[in-house]
């Protein structure tokens, strides 16, 4: 299965994103809904700007080019779920789930 992690742009610079690819390396915390042996492939690890006046359009390429390239899956990493200071968690959900990517809450 082809998935992919969408992590919070203003992250960038302060998190080494170790934690969400430990955690699928490991299967582990919410990766440990794929079996060990389930053969994966990481596509994309992509950022999202929901705080930015492009952001709809920029989420809706983003949500496009994933959804071309056999993307099944993403994963909300935690810093979305849970620190979005934007409060648009709920909304950048529903953009990847209209392209019929399956939304998982979290990462770490």
């Amino acid at each position: 299965m082809k998935i992919a992690i969408i992590a919070c742009e203003n992250t960038n610079g302060t998190c080494s994103t170790m934690g969400c690819f430990k955690a699928y390396n490991n299967r582990n915390k919410a990766f440990s809904i794929y079996e060990k042996d389930e053969d994966l492939e990481m596509m994309a690890f992509a950022t999202c700007d929901a705080c930015s006046k492009n952001s709809d359009e920029n989420l809706l390429k983003t949500a496009k080019k994933l959804q071309e390239s056999g993307v099944k899956r993403i994963h909300l990493a935690v810093c979305i779920i849970k620190k979005c200071t934007a409060n648009r968690a709920h909304e950048i959900k529903q953009i990847f789930e209209n392209h019929n990517i399956e939304v998982i809450e979290g990462t770490h």
